[in-house]
């Protein structure tokens, strides 16, 4: 079933003339699948712990491999996806990626916080008008 839907969504995103990039973390739990994945998906790997050139594991990873490692084997091409809430996430991401060709691109994730910066961009304009009209008093 995982494998037909990425199937399905990988032929339509050609059909249409993209290119398909996808968290890679679920064949974690469906291993051998991944021999049947197009390599010209982009397998986008995410971690958020603040080091991750130790980590090697999603949610229940029983395998505990080198994610990055496996994926340049297999022939796909990588991003790193580290977030937005850790520098040292994304310090310790440019470093593990740095020991594969195959991991070309950099993809920087902000999940939980958009309604709280979007309150704070609001916030931050209104003050901004409150500056501004004052200043033309």
């Amino acid at each position: 079933l995982f494998l037909g839907h990425v199937l399905k969504v990988h032929d339509f995103l050609k059909s249409i003339g993209k290119r398909m990039a996808m968290w890679p973390d679920m064949f974690e739990n469906y291993h051998d699948i991944i021999r049947d994945v197009p390599r010209d998906i982009i397998m986008t790997e995410w971690h958020y712990h603040e080091d991750v050139r130790f980590c090697q594991a999603h949610f229940n990873n029983q395998t505990q491999e080198e994610t990055l490692g496996r994926y340049s084997k297999l022939g796909f091409e990588a991003w790193v996806s580290p977030a937005d809430r850790c520098l040292n996430n994304g310090l310790s991401f440019i470093d593990y990626a740095s020991r594969y060709e195959s991991t070309t691109g950099f993809l920087m994730t902000s999940w939980e916080k958009i309604e709280k910066r979007l309150r704070y961009a609001r916030k931050k304009r209104k003050r901004s008008e409150v500056y501004q009209n004052a200043q033309n008093i």
